[in-house]
């Protein structure tokens, strides 16, 4: 009998088997796991498990925003909102001034140009050509006329610029021959039956500038110096005296004519129409009538005294005349913008019986 540490072996050896592999416990199967449901979580539990989602979301909210601040940084800067705003604002702000500006600056400019022309107009009034000359060289010299562009410089070296009349010739002379402007009180005296018609004549003058101011000048100015013109012709001196209405050279039978237009810019000149008659010296009493009318329209009185015009009662023109011994001049002017205008003097007397 083996002992109880031994065991037989093949052949029949007899092997001893160690205590301690006797002594190992057997293995025991899994456990399955119980089927019966899990206790609730307590509330500290679902406190902790509520303040980490939220940890989660707040996370991933803070990333949102810090990924769409940096798309926003990397964003152009001319596609800001409020970048293009204040660029707005600033145009706006320049459109304004710049207007203002260049506003500002046509006003002085026309200032300046009546000025000028002011100057100019006093400087050659009331002496001969050769000081206007000299007065006007002094004056664009020291600055006291502006002269920009060269143009009254270039017109004195041609001789083309001339002086108004003297200040003796300024004033119309006596009227040796009677000649009398028609009467102001507003209406216009027929032919008597011991007056004669003279001499007529109808002139058509184009439309002027929009004049800044009322009764412009004339392009030519000395068409409007008709006592200069009456009296240079008196003496023969014309041509002499204004080299540009040489032509006007009037015959017992027929009058002359010379026509300045404007240039129509604004704030020009007016249009003139100068006529001259040669007055036979058997009138003992000769008058002046004066109207003046749209181009194809009726003609109206022009009665109005204005310092030494007749303004006409269809607005915008106005006669100018002069008239001594055998000799009377007048000028039409009409400053209208945009209406051609026909006007008409009349030479009315009673011969010498």
């Amino acid at each position: 009998m083996a002992a109880p540490n031994e065991r037989k072996g093949e052949g029949g050896t007899t092997e001893r088997v160690s205590e301690t592999a006797s002594q190992t416990p057997e293995l025991k199967a899994p456990v399955e796991p119980s089927a019966l449901p899990l206790s609730p979580p307590s509330l500290d539990e679902r406190r902790f498990l509520f303040d980490k989602e939220m940890g989660v979301a707040d996370k991933s909210l803070k990333n949102r925003e810090l990924d769409l601040k940096e798309a926003e940084l990397k964003k152009p800067v001319w596609r800001d909102p409020v970048f293009l705003g204040i660029i707005a604002a600033a145009l706006s702000v320049l459109g304004s001034l710049l207007v203002t500006a260049l506003s500002n600056h046509n006003a002085q400019e026309l200032a300046r140009q009546k000025t000028n022309a002011d100057i100019v107009t006093e400087l050659i009034r009331n002496v001969d050509a050769a000081t206007a000359k000299r007065n006007l060289q002094v004056a664009i010299s020291v600055g006291l006329v502006q002269d920009p562009d060269s143009k009254i410089t270039d017109s004195l070296n041609k001789g083309v610029f001339l002086s108004l009349p003297p200040a003796s010739q300024a004033q119309p002379a006596a009227p040796v021959a009677g000649i009398v402007p028609n009467n102001t009180s507003g209406t216009t005296a027929p032919i008597q039956t011991s007056e004669q018609l003279i001499a007529e004549q109808t002139i058509v003058v184009p439309n002027g500038g929009y004049a800044l101011t009322s009764s412009p000048t004339c392009p030519t100015p000395q068409l409007e110096d008709t006592a200069g013109i009456v009296s240079a012709m008196l003496r023969n001196a014309l041509a002499q005296s204004y080299p540009d209405l040489q032509s006007l050279a009037p015959t017992a039978t027929k009058a002359a004519v010379s026509i300045s237009q404007s240039s129509g810019s604004r704030g020009d000149a007016a249009s003139c129409g100068t006529v001259a008659f040669e007055v036979p010296s058997d009138y003992k009493s000769v008058r002046a009538e004066f109207s003046a009318g749209e181009k194809d329209g009726a003609l109206r009185p022009c009665l109005q005294q204005v310092g030494p015009s007749l303004n006409c009662d269809v607005g915008w023109a106005a006669w100018t005349w002069s008239a001594s011994g055998t000799k009377a001049v007048a000028t039409f002017k009409n400053w209208s913008g945009d209406r051609t205008r026909q006007a008409r003097v009349r030479l009315i007397g009673i011969k010498e019986k």
